[in-house]
């Protein structure tokens, strides 16, 4: 998260969505920025319980991914060298052994993750109108929206990359069957319904 007090914009950052380098482009021109005393994945719920003066008074950017992709991501982030023989540890096992895990009411370690839409909910689980959501896919957009508002031309970059290596097609036959993991569809219907910011 990071708050800009002189523009009054606040910039809560949903996991898997390219916060890191957004963070490493904007940090410097923030009043205040990720620490221990700020968290970094901040939802919004928790974020207006925590600062309701920003809430009411900032505009408010976040940006969210496709659920399927969020899932993909963080499946390949936890299938990294470095966490082979963690609970976290996704190495050797299927992306549908993941998703499909994931989709319990209290999955094991390793698939309890996000899928991006929760964040942008409100207590009564309803899209906030307060703020101003941006696709992944169209992130740059984002980071155009706050230099502008800064004045300032800030360079996008790419880090936090995951090392495994991504199979294009891995999600294809899972798209088509969707109904068949309820709780992605229902994720689905809520990614459905938001009114996200035309890129630009």
């Amino acid at each position: 998260m990071l708050i800009f007090r002189e523009i009054k914009l606040v910039y809560l950052a949903n996991p898997k969505t390219g916060t890191t380098s957004f963070e490493h482009a904007f940090e410097r021109f923030a009043d205040h920025k990720t620490s221990k005393a700020l968290p970094k994945h901040v939802p919004f719920r928790r974020f207006r319980r925590k600062f309701p003066e920003l809430a009411r008074e900032c505009e408010i950017v976040t940006s969210v991914r496709d659920p399927l992709d969020t899932l993909y991501s963080w499946y390949r982030y936890r299938a990294r060298p470095a966490l082979r023989g963690h609970v976290n540890s996704t190495f050797g096992l299927a992306f549908e052994a993941f998703l499909c895990e994931w989709c319990k009411a209290e999955p094991a370690s390793f698939a309890d993750v996000g899928a991006s839409v929760g964040f942008v909910l409100n207590e009564k689980g309803e899209i906030s109108k307060r703020l101003k959501i941006f696709r992944y896919e169209e992130r740059s957009s984002l980071q155009k929206h706050v230099a502008a508002k800064l004045g300032r031309d800030v360079p996008e970059l790419a880090r936090n990359v995951s090392r495994a290596k991504k199979d294009p097609t891995a999600l294809a036959p899972i798209r088509g069957t969707i109904s068949r993991y309820p709780k992605l569809q229902k994720a689905y219907e809520i990614y459905d319904r938001i009114a996200f910011c035309k890129g630009g």
